[in-house]
């Protein structure tokens, strides 16, 4: 019998073309179902580059944020002090004006249980739900088998953003908006349809300005597959109108005015969404190159899974793409906003940010590969330079296009100084390491810097109302309310124990425009029940209503006064005993 003979691999006759190999596999960013692959044993070395992917952008996260411990002049001490009397008993929207949406308030009050223990109480309420996010999108990023190099440069891209840092310095609602915008997004991506509308809807509620990054999630998912958009849509929508129904039904017309009324009824501002949108563009073209390479990324994945080529993008790609144009259309064509307004934009840049630098350094280092480059990492560190390089462009782009236009900094050349202030939360060599690699003392108009950098100057210039808590607590022989600037006074009244008068923390002059209270009829109620106290700033808020600003000066004498930032002054006022 004739021996059989092994098979060998055929080899292609003469005139006639090699057979085509076999496609390589789908790039593991893009799987058709839309769901992460499964996690094969990961070497330690490779647990090692993602354990620092992960941890090394929290780390200096955390390390920054040790300089937002002071308090701050502004409208969260509104929110914590509303939410400290809303967990003490008092009804909200009925007893306690509030302007932000029922979630907001949750979240204050529940923070505020048990009660007012310190200024760093407060700055964690708004820097644990940035961390979350920030450890939430990069473990995701590596779930969804992006590199750990490509997520570590979008992580600390992301921690280098001036909005994420100063951000999560303020109890706005935008930090925890924004955590739960990530987390919605990721949930939908995985398929976990009902929490990711659940999440979403819930980010709805403790922000209105994330509405459009919500719808165009939604519509996202609606585009991907209809049939599988039904669960996340119905509890998107189920909880959203349900609770605010539920609202209107318990605190009635008073829900209405605060929540939505006053909010139609504010004075514009000129050309307020243009000026916002080019500002996070110029200061954030990091996040903005990353997130434009992830569009074209995301576009040519499509274009190729139409064609045959490949499998589609990963369904966290294809809703981050309409969230992310929703959101800019709407800042832009809003006729009052504010910075924080954008912040719905960066875990939105950041996920495409991850699809633009895995898939295109997998690409390049396959077009590297072609040309004989040798070992795999070299190819990475080949694609990661070019990534800088356009990077660095962008820096120096930038540069020149603030020297020619100047935007809202039209004297060019002017030179601000700053004053290096030390954290006590950090240790002496910390402090030096980072005054030494992030601040500068001077600035220049014109002159483009680090997010890192402009956010320590926002800190270090930031008003700070506890200048005038000694003189307040010394005043503990007058018992009684306080009132006055909405920035200010509820601080005072959460580090000394008081109660504002009327329960009215929120005296923002909008109220006043809007038309849901006048100047006299706050006047004759503050006559009826006259705090002990007033707190204050001359030419801001209240002090600008000329009856308000008389009624002070002639029934209240100042007993102290003091520094908040430079040229800015805060003024304690006591009232004078009445006169026979």
């Amino acid at each position: 019998m004739a021996k059989k003979k092994p098979n060998r691999p055929r080899t292609a006759q003469a005139g006639q073309k090699p057979q085509a190999q076999p496609a390589s596999a789908p790039l593991p960013l893009t799987p058709a179902a839309g769901v992460a692959l499964p996690v094969s044993p990961t070497p330690w070395r490779k647990r090692l580059g993602q354990a620092a992917a992960i941890g090394l952008p929290v780390l200096l996260f955390l390390i920054l944020k040790g300089y937002s411990t002071a308090p701050f002049a502004g409208d969260e001490n509104i929110y914590f002090y509303v939410g400290k009397r809303t967990a003490e008993g008092v009804v909200p929207y009925r007893e306690l004006f509030l302007a932000h949406p029922p979630f907001h308030l949750l979240i204050a009050a529940l923070w505020m249980l048990p009660g007012y223990l310190g200024p760093w109480q407060l700055k964690l309420a708004s820097v644990l739900p940035a961390a979350g996010a920030l450890a939430l999108l990069l473990v995701a990023a590596l779930r969804f088998r992006v590199g750990a190099i490509p997520a570590l440069i979008v992580g600390l891209a992301l921690v280098g953003s001036q909005d994420f840092l100063s951000g999560s310095t303020h109890f706005t609602g935008a930090n925890w908006s924004l955590l739960l915008v990530a987390a919605g997004l990721v949930a939908v991506a995985v398929e976990r349809r009902k929490t990711g509308g659940a999440l979403l809807a819930s980010a709805a509620l403790v922000s209105f300005h994330v509405i459009p990054a919500v719808a165009g999630i939604a519509l996202g998912e609606l585009l991907a597959s209809r049939k599988k958009a039904i669960p996340t849509i119905l509890m998107l929508a189920g909880v959203t109108f349900g609770v605010h129904f539920l609202s209107l039904i318990v605190f009635g017309d008073p829900y209405y005015k605060q929540v939505f009324g006053y909010h139609m009824g504010k004075t514009p501002m000129a050309d307020a969404g243009e000026a916002t949108v080019i500002r996070f563009f110029h200061y954030e073209y990091p996040l903005v190159l990353l997130a434009v390479g992830g569009t074209i990324a995301w576009l040519a994945a499509l274009w190729r899974a139409r064609l045959g080529q490949g499998a589609p993008p990963h369904r966290a790609y294809t809703l981050a793409v309409p969230a992310a144009v929703l959101q800019i259309a709407a800042v832009m064509s809003a006729d009052r906003v504010f910075g924080y307004y954008n912040a719905p934009l960066l875990p939105l840049f950041a996920i495409l940010g991850f699809f633009f630098l895995d898939c295109g350094s997998r690409r390049l280092g396959d077009a590297v590969a072609a040309w004989r480059a040798g070992h795999p990492m070299r190819r990475r560190l080949i694609a990661i330079g070019v990534v800088a390089a356009l990077l660095a462009a962008g820096a120096a782009g930038g540069e020149a296009l603030e020297r020619g236009l100047g935007y809202w900094n039209k004297e060019v050349g002017k030179t601000t100084a700053y004053e290096w202030r030390d954290s006590p939360a950090l240790p002496s060599w910390l402090n030096v390491a980072v005054k030494a690699v992030f601040f500068r003392s001077d600035r220049k108009v014109g002159d483009v810097h680090l997010g890192i950098t402009r956010y320590l100057w926002h800190e270090f210039v930031s008003e700070n109302p506890i200048v005038l808590l000694p003189d307040f607590e010394a005043a503990t022989d007058a018992p009684g309310t306080v009132f006055g600037d909405a920035s200010t006074a509820p601080f005072f009244a959460l580090a000394t124990g008081r109660a504002i008068a009327l329960e009215m923390a929120d005296t923002n002059v909008q109220i006043f425009k809007s038309g849901l209270m006048t100047i006299p009829d706050l006047l004759s109620r503050l006559k009826a029940a006259p705090p002990t106290f007033i707190v204050g700033s001359p030419r801001r808020g209240l002090y600008t209503a000329p009856a308000f600003y008389e009624w002070v000066l002639a029934d209240y004498r100042e007993i102290a006064r003091r520094e908040m930032a430079k040229g800015k002054w805060l003024i304690l006022y006591r009232r004078q005993a009445a006169t026979p």
